[in-house]
């Protein structure tokens, strides 16, 4: 394909315009001021816990091996602050969010798709250590100084954190030949099937429940009353969320 017939194609739609409907390229309506908000609101939520628990972990801790969660959130954050960039640069440079695509040029997805693509290595890069530190911090509490089952559920769901988030990462990064492929579709290459991306974002959703689960198991027996036992696993509830979010 030469430099005119590539042009030529970027100018197509991105998808034939449906019947009835007229294309509007100029100025394609879209959610970018909810896509905001909703950033807005868990860029917030995100950093106010990180405050709280950095706080806890320099003013509060007693012993430097119990900030290792410290330094495993602080480095997730910095990657989340990347991703939270990535998504802020879409609504302000790029086409924007829930925009049709029959208003859009092939062209105006490059950018788009590779914007996403950069913040999906982002979110995987912060979501790894900060999974990590709780697995950290829920065996310093739940298991300080015997290793029982708990201990070590969470140690191997630990390592099967690291081992996946790598695997991830390196495939999602890799998952097209040449890798401009992914974002351009003027560049001739070759990608992995796309059920494999899909399990492998499977795979997340099934660690995110067990995060969830193993620690009710331990909270559930402790000699509290209901409403305290409750409030643990809100606590839970709350932090995945954070984590996720």
């Amino acid at each position: 394909m030469d430099e005119d017939e590539r042009w030529d194609q970027l100018a197509q739609p991105a998808l034939d315009t449906p019947d009835g409907v007229e294309a509007n390229f100029m100025n394609p309506p879209n959610m970018n001021a909810l896509a905001d908000g909703l950033l807005i609101a868990a860029v917030t939520i995100t950093s106010l816990a990180v405050l709280v628990r950095i706080h806890s972990w320099v003013f509060v801790m007693k012993h430097l091996r119990d900030r290792l969660e410290a330094v495993l959130v602080i480095i997730g954050f910095g990657s989340y602050v990347g991703f939270a960039y990535c998504l802020l640069h879409i609504s302000r440079f790029e086409i924007g969010w829930w925009v049709h695509k029959w208003d859009v040029t092939l062209g105006d997805t490059i950018g788009f798709t590779y914007w996403v693509y950069i913040a999906g290595l982002l979110y995987n890069s912060g979501i790894a250590p900060v999974k990590v530190a709780i697995l950290v911090e829920w065996m310093r509490i739940f298991s300080p100084r015997s290793h029982n089952a708990f201990f070590w559920l969470c140690h191997i769901g630990l390592w099967l954190n690291v081992v996946y988030y790598i695997v991830a990462i390196i495939v999602e990064s890799l998952q097209c030949t040449p890798r401009e492929h992914i974002w351009d579709p003027t560049v001739k290459g070759t990608c992995l099937d796309a059920r494999a991306l899909e399990v492998i974002t499977s795979i997340n959703v099934v660690s995110d429940v067990i995060m969830l689960a193993a620690p009710q198991f331990v909270i559930w027996q402790l000699k509290l009353s209901t409403w305290n036992r409750v409030g643990l696993v809100l606590i839970c509830v709350i932090g995945l969320f954070i984590e996720a979010c």
